[in-house]
């Protein structure tokens, strides 16, 4: 056994140097085919693989690095050995990849300290090569001092774009772009998809110390102009997929190098580090390999073909960038814009899938009710229910037709001034006027939203279940209140602090509440068919209005109780129809009060729809960063609205 395990500790260490080195290449073609996806909304477990290669990628180099040092250095491995061509390998490994330079935006705020890393590994790097002069042919030193430089570019790149990404580098760079085509697009016509781009690069590029936390009148009045004139009068698919660009531009922006790219100087350094790698590649093939071991040369050549391979995908996936589509057509590059297409940057896709979490209270308490009291227990000892929670009762969807929704609202624009509204359901003071009574003036938001998705619960599934027959358009409203109300929730369990709420703690605490309601009624001999959930919901909501003037519970209990409200057709019609219509105004409403800086956090996984609400807002000149900040109107408060039972027909 001893000898067993003493055979395996000489083989490692004599193929140590070469697993690592062979190790960091794979975790780079991993990073480089897999960071892009990001991008768009991502499965949790490939999310982990990815943040584990993140990480990962550094410390393998570091190490392997730091192996070739010290055996060079004891002269252990021989006068013909290849290492020297591998030492500038891991700085161009260290150097990262263009499809992710940062997997968080703190990445991008500790740039400094990968500014001292970068000064360390390459004077490790430097003392491993010197050591080696005596040792290696010219031959070798040759090409090994061209793939020095590249690695060398690659790795100040990267410190370059984090930061260009970080929360300073996007303040001091804010409002400073300047293009003498701008004046071209005053007409507000971006037919074509290049004209799109161009108009949305010019835009990020104003709004980009936005998602700094700066305001739009920090950013001057020049800038304020353009940024809220730009896209009202825009169609509303236009108007989509320009802010559905300007949403991709800025992922490029914090999260890749793609800025770098878009520089004078950044593109030199490219070609710079492009060039450097094919000669030393050259310079090899015509070396002599007598001498070497061909598990050296092999791998050798595995390192040079997989650097060749990621500067050759880098150069598509720089093609294909909407960032360089803009600059393209900046500098009348039409060629260019042709070969692009070529490539694969295919007009009229959507760059950015927005993202829809959803999140039932209901659907998570009838589920956690089933869960072993055991496993419950264990959970709630290591802090883990919530993880739990997140993993089993969250889902994420695209969000395509319920961005049409707010894109709708915001086209609804008065045609002249005497008109009491900015938008639809947004007066000139500022009032966002929901029309159900939802909070007496002493309670949260957060408990208001909570009433109104177990109301929207009971009120979709009654239609469901007692109206058969009805038509595809309401059925399709259904769906859209139940996705409204399940993504209100999901960011009221999951990012609270994008909402204007003090804490996730009334959802917990109702959590519970409908738990203890499941048993009660399980132990009762109760069956949980969709009238008797419908019940449940109701207790649940009348233990949360007890003491307040609610519209909500007057409705729900002549749904659950009898119906009566459903003999009408037209009556469901209007109340659903407004149900859809308060849910649009409070995420409007949540989305004027979030902070720049929480959007661009969460673009790290997908674009989410309140952040594209929120800069629909900015267009428009709304919400705290811009010019008009909102409030909740007078229908939220404990006023009732006068004419609300009138205007739902009650029977």
């Amino acid at each position: 056994m001893k000898r067993t395990w003493a055979n395996l500790v000489q083989l490692w260490s004599g193929w140590e140097i070469q697993l690592m080195i062979l190790l960091s290449l794979f975790l780079q073609l991993f990073l480089f085919f897999t960071g892009g996806l990001r991008r768009r909304r991502t499965n949790k477990l490939i999310l982990i693989f990815i943040w584990l290669a993140y990480v990962g990628a550094d410390l393998v180099a570091v190490y392997a690095l730091g192996l070739l040092s010290r055996y060079e250095y004891k002269s252990k491995i021989g006068s013909d050995s290849l290492t020297v061509i591998w030492v500038p390998f891991l700085l161009v490994h260290l150097g990262g990849q263009d499809t992710i330079t940062a997997f968080s935006i703190e990445d991008n705020n500790l740039w400094l300290r990968h500014l001292l890393n970068l000064v360390v590994q390459v004077s490790l790097a430097l003392y491993a090569f010197c050591n080696s002069f005596g040792q290696i042919s010219l031959q070798l030193v040759v090409p090994a001092i061209f793939i020095f430089v590249a690695g060398i570019i690659k790795y100040g790149e990267r410190t370059w774009a984090l930061k260009c990404g970080s929360i300073d580098g996007l303040q001091s760079s804010a409002g400073g772009y300047k293009d003498k085509e701008q004046e071209e697009q005053k007409d507000n016509k971006y037919g074509s998809y290049h004209r799109k781009v161009f108009y949305a690069h010019q835009m990020v590029l104003y709004a980009r110390g936005l998602f700094a936390g700066l305001t739009v009148s920090q950013l001057g009045q020049k800038v304020r102009k353009e940024l809220t004139h730009g896209i009202r009068g825009c169609e509303k698919y236009v108007k989509a997929k320009i802010i559905e660009l300007e949403l991709s531009m800025m992922y490029d922006i914090l999260y890749t190098k793609a800025m770098i790219l878009q520089t004078w100087i950044g593109c030199i350094l490219r070609c710079i580090s492009h060039i450097a790698m094919v000669v030393a590649f050259v310079l090899f093939l015509v070396t002599p390999k007598h001498g070497h071991r061909m598990a050296d040369v092999a791998i050798t050549y595995t390192l040079f073909a997989g650097a060749l391979l990621m500067e050759a995908c880098a150069i598509g996936v720089v093609a294909a960038s909407p960032l360089t589509w803009a600059r393209w057509r900046r500098h009348n590059c039409v060629n260019l814009l042709a070969i692009g297409k070529i490539i694969g940057a295919k007009e009229e896709r959507s760059v950015v899938p927005i993202s829809l979490g959803q999140f039932s209270i209901a659907t998570c308490a009838l589920h956690d009710g089933s869960t072993p009291r055991i496993m419950s227990n264990a959970l709630y000892a290591f802090g883990l229910e919530k993880i739990y929670r997140d993993v089993r009762h969250v889902k994420h969807v695209e969000a395509t037709k319920i961005v049409g929704c707010f894109v709708d609202f915001f086209n609804n624009i008065p045609s002249n001034n005497d008109q009491d509204e900015v938008i639809m359901g947004v007066s000139k003071e500022g009032n966002v006027d929901v029309k159900l009574n939802l909070l007496s003036i002493s309670q949260r938001f957060e408990v208001g939203i909570i009433q109104l998705h177990l109301f929207t619960d009971i009120f979709t599934t009654s239609i469901l279940l007692y109206e058969p027959g009805i038509s595809k358009e309401k059925t399709d409203i259904v769906w859209e209140c139940v996705m409204l109300s399940n993504y209100m929730m999901y960011l009221l369990l999951a990012h609270p602090s994008m909402l204007p709420v003090s804490s996730d703690y009334a959802v917990m605490e109702h959590l519970n509440y409908m738990a203890k309601l499941l048993d009660m009624y399980k132990y009762a001999g109760g069956k949980l068919d969709p009238h008797a959930r419908m019940k449940l919901l109701l207790n649940a909501l009348e233990q949360m209005t007890s003491n307040t003037k609610s519209d909500l519970i007057y409705f729900a209990k002549k749904i659950v109780a009898g119906r009566e409200l459903l003999y009408t057709t037209w009556t469901s019609d209007t109340l659903l129809k407004l149900v859809k219509e308060t849910w649009i105004l409070l995420l409007i409403y949540a989305a004027s009060k979030s902070r720049g800086e929480l959007h661009a956090r969460r673009l790290d996984n997908g674009s989410e729809l309140l952040t594209f609400i929120w800069l629909l807002l900015v267009h428009h000149g709304l919400g705290n960063v811009a010019e008009f900040g909102l409030t909740l109107g007078r229908y939220v408060t404990s006023e009732a609205p006068p004419s609300l039972y009138t205007m739902i027909d009650i029977p």
